[in-house]
């Protein structure tokens, strides 16, 4: 079991520190990966990000993955332009909730979406 723990804007993990600029929601991790959920409250309220969201422009992507020694992997693909992910659900398969109520099972190798289905 990997143990980390959460501080504010990063994630430590192994002695190694994930800094990523924004108050994390939460992060999880196995012996190949860190997922980190940046807590939306961190981009909703900037001007520029609601902007874009009403203009159906790409959301910010919320849901990072890093080596454990820290090294950025990806940023996961979004169900729809203007979501983003609320609730890490498991990381192995990784699968993750968004705030249109969609449920992704997405490949933690890319990021990308394998599948997803509409909880509502």
């Amino acid at each position: 079991m990997t143990t980390l723990e959460i501080k504010e804007n990063a994630v430590v993990i192994g002695g190694n520190t994930i800094d990523v600029g924004a108050r994390i929601l939460d992060a999880q991790a196995n012996a190949r990966i860190v997922l980190v959920l940046i807590h939306p409250d961190s981009y909703l309220t900037d001007p520029e990000y609601r902007r874009k969201r009403r203009a159906g422009l790409a959301a910010v992507r919320n849901l990072r993955a890093f080596s454990t020694s820290g090294a950025a992997l990806w940023e996961a693909e979004m169900p729809e332009q203007a979501d983003y992910y609320h609730k890490i659900v498991s990381l192995d398969p990784i699968e993750v909730d968004s705030f249109s109520s969609f449920r992704c099972r997405v490949d933690s190798r890319t990021g990308r979406i394998l599948s997803k289905r509409f909880l509502k």
